[in-house]
């Protein structure tokens, strides 16, 4: 049996939750906030929000106004010895190893820095249908894990994993798995910030 396969659907039910059921991952859940945008910059006569036109300090800028969007939202009841992740997709991440303008530190160094306790996510799923052509913008999330010793919110199942038992056919044995999931549960939406078009 594949376990990865099962690992990956996991994944992407927390991500995206399932379809036509009130089950919702971080990525889609309704009661977040409403996403704010990264800021604008103007490279070769044309206005682009995405980290892949920005510098290592205008990306730098954009965590810091999430953080600013989530203290003002919450009353500052986050601070820089908050426990985060910044949660990101592939094409994105590779965006935070550029350098600052003396090159002295990439965009991943100031943020551990300045957020000590920020761990960096990679996830495919923010990736997906992102593109240019596509209209879709890429976003990035920032999620204070706990605040004041209370989760933000955590990842459901019903069953993570449950095996039947093995049916002996003429050539050959069946087993049937079974999981169940109820995406992301999200308890304190105001403790998450999305960013469009990074």
């Amino acid at each position: 049996m594949d376990y990865l396969n099962i690992a990956i659907d996991f994944n992407r039910f927390y991500m995206k939750g399932v379809d036509g059921l009130e089950n919702y991952g971080i990525i889609n859940q309704p009661n977040l906030p409403s996403a704010i945008v990264a800021a604008t910059v103007t490279v070769g006569g044309g206005t682009h929000t995405e980290w892949f036109y920005k510098t290592g300090a205008q990306i730098y800028d954009d965590i810091v106004a999430m953080i600013s969007d989530m203290s003002a939202r919450s009353g500052g009841h986050v601070g820089l010895d908050t426990k985060y992740k910044l949660v990101v997709g592939r094409a994105v991440y590779a965006q935070l190893i550029k350098q600052n303008s003396l090159g002295t530190e990439t965009v991943i160094g100031m943020i551990k820095r300045s957020l000590p306790n920020l761990e960096v996510v990679v996830s495919p799923e923010y990736d997906d249908d992102a593109s240019a052509d596509s209209g879709v913008q890429r976003m990035a999330q920032l999620i204070a894990v706990e605040v004041e010793g209370i989760p933000t919110g955590e990842l459901g199942f019903s069953e993570k994993l449950s095996a039947g038992r093995v049916v002996p056919y003429m050539s050959h044995l069946a087993q049937k798995f079974m999981a169940g999931t109820y995406g992301a549960i999200i308890y304190r939406p105001v403790f998450v910030t999305t960013m469009l078009g990074v």
